[in-house]
């Protein structure tokens, strides 16, 4: 499995989806993740703060991080007001929020066929209808139907090579991106330095600065944040112990692990399952 589907395995979204039918709408700028914007009726004109533009029709879904303009005008004579949906989407992991901080500043979804955008729109209508239901399982549907869009979204940029010099940059990269799926593979693995730069094929200075330039932290801060991530995903299930957790993820006592979970979560295990 590639490593952005591993994350988003693991990983849970967090964020309050909203609709409006208002003429012009703000979008504030996204700190640690991104807003998604979907168009449901009309037509979605989006304008950023750094100029960047795109127009949406029904179905259609874009992303962005940056403070937004959204002004919104009805595609047709039905009397239906144009309609969108959107909110700040973020993720209860620092390997997803990587992600998130990675992608372009503006991104919409292309429509490979007429078949996805009908297939977008009745997903953006799913969405719609799970905001006013409070039956079992609403979150676990709107979360899958989000991971789609975001996964579709980091598929669109991966090929088109619209990447910045961060996370997904390095998951593209020829050198860093076999030493990456290593940790994700196998995050038990005493991982350190010179295995890791053999794996990229570089020298351990390199390996290292090259790492952090472009993902932004060191390669052994990245597995720290990735074994964590598999914790927290561990301990909601409440099916082991923390000790079995620990010793599994590659921690040689459950003091160490305690350290590390505290680090990345800022409290104990032990506090993060009450």
């Amino acid at each position: 499995m590639d490593v952005i589907s591993k994350i988003f395995e693991v990983s849970r979204l967090h964020g309050r989806l909203t609709h409006t039918a208002e003429n012009t709408l703000s979008i504030e700028k996204s700190q640690s993740g991104c807003q998604l914007i979907g168009v449901i009726h009309g037509i979605a004109h989006i304008t950023t703060d750094t100029g960047q533009t795109a127009a949406l029709g029904r179905g259609d879904v874009c992303f962005t991080r940056r403070q937004a303009t959204v002004s919104l005008s009805n595609a047709t004579d039905d009397g239906r007001p144009a309609r969108i949906l959107h909110g700040a989407l973020g993720c209860h992991s620092q390997p997803g929020n990587r992600l998130m901080q990675a992608m372009p500043d503006l991104i919409k979804l292309r429509n490979e066929s007429p078949v996805t955008q009908v297939m977008r729109n009745a997903m953006l209508q799913r969405l719609l209808s799970e905001m006013d239901d409070n039956s079992a399982g609403k979150t676990a549907i709107t979360g899958r139907m989000l991971d789609i869009f975001l996964l579709d979204a980091f598929n669109q940029i991966m090929a088109e090579k619209s990447l910045q010099q961060r996370y997904l940059a390095a998951l593209a990269d020829r050198k860093l991106s076999p030493a990456i799926e290593a940790m994700h593979n196998a995050p038990s693995e005493g991982w350190g330095l010179d295995k890791l730069a053999d794996i990229a094929g570089l020298s351990r200075t390199a390996f290292a600065i090259q790492f952090k330039s472009t993902v932004g932290i060191p390669p052994l801060q990245y597995l720290m944040e990735w074994r964590m991530t598999l914790a927290t995903e561990r301990l909601q299930r409440k099916e082991e112990t923390i000790a079995a957790i620990a010793h599994d993820l590659g921690y040689a006592s459950e003091s160490a692990f305690y350290k590390a979970f505290k680090r990345v979560h800022g409290d104990s295990p032990r506090a993060y399952i009450k």
